[in-house]
């Protein structure tokens, strides 16, 4: 009997051990972040939509319940690893794995302020998630980042495969 599939949705994300699987369908300039614990055998997936909130935003404001904390990388990714030792895994034994960062928005430059969406958010993305691993001492084992078409993920925490498929191109296995 095949397990069933978790989705994970903008600005969420989810841990649980094997035979767990979660999948992402959309996936343009967001970033998705699996951490894979090969031991323990859990997984977390988090669908991370922005690099961190509009520079006049308070923190206390990311933090409310209007403003999940899966939303900005510069929360998710540390909530996600939190959730991850939560649920038993030991941080040394944590690998990482990105997809996204799509220029979905190629076109004319966005220079209104008050744009939700800038020019090149996906790139900000990968780079913040990036810097965030590194400060966090966690290695990324592998990354399927850019472009411009979107991409659907599927995640399977028993071996902590990424497949990666979109419109344009053959699936990608990472």
């Amino acid at each position: 009997m095949a397990e069933s599939v978790q989705r994970v949705r903008i600005s969420e994300f989810k841990v649980d051990r094997t035979p767990a699987r979660f999948k992402i369908t959309g996936l343009g300039s967001c970033v998705a972040l699996a951490f894979h614990d090969p031991e323990k055998r859990i997984g977390g997936l988090a669908h991370i939509l922005l690099p961190g909130p509009a520079p006049k935003m308070a923190r206390q404001d990311c933090l409310s319940k209007k403003n999940n904390v899966s939303k900005y990388a510069d929360l998710a990714v540390g909530a996600l690893l939190d959730a991850m030792i939560q649920a038993g895994s030991a941080k040394p034994n944590i690998v990482a794995k990105i997809v996204g960062g799509a220029n979905m928005f190629a076109g004319p430059t966005i220079t209104d302020e008050h744009s939700p969406v800038k020019p090149g958010i996906g790139e900000r993305n990968v780079e913040t998630v990036k810097k965030l691993l590194q400060a966090l001492e966690l290695p990324l084992a592998a990354e399927d980042v850019g472009g411009s078409m979107g991409r659907t993920i599927l995640f399977e925490t028993q071996n902590g495969q990424i497949t990666v498929s979109s419109v344009r191109g053959p699936k990608l296995i990472l």
